[in-house]
């Protein structure tokens, strides 16, 4: 996973799109899932960008609700809740699939 690289601040999740698809349709698709409702029909954000959130809602989500996550998107890429841990969300069309890599160094990336 050469090209993945995880800051540690908390607010990383990284996609990455089958069939190289163009990056105005995976914007599209990501807005749809920003809006939601609760039971109350209350309009809530749903922070799918963020780590702690999406590391959590993946695995409780059936298979639809993983096809509406996934749409064009081919893996979520995150830091666990662990630095030192890369986990990589998958959908197979059935279930979900979850792999977590060490790195090699937990410390931040600076620029």
């Amino acid at each position: 996973m050469e090209w993945a690289r995880v800051y540690s601040k908390r607010h990383d999740v990284f996609q990455r799109a089958l069939d190289r698809e163009c990056l105005l349709s995976i914007r599209h698709h990501l807005r749809t899932l920003l809006r939601v409702r609760d039971e109350q029909n209350r309009r809530l954000l749903f922070r799918y960008y963020d780590p702690r959130v999406l590391r959590i809602f993946l695995p409780t989500c059936n298979s639809g609700e993983l096809r509406t996550m996934f749409g064009p998107i081919d893996c979520f890429l995150m830091e666990s809740d662990r630095d030192s841990a890369l986990l990589q969300f998958n959908f197979d069309g059935n279930s979900l699939i979850t792999q977590s890599y060490e790195l090699e160094s937990a410390q931040p990336v600076t620029e």
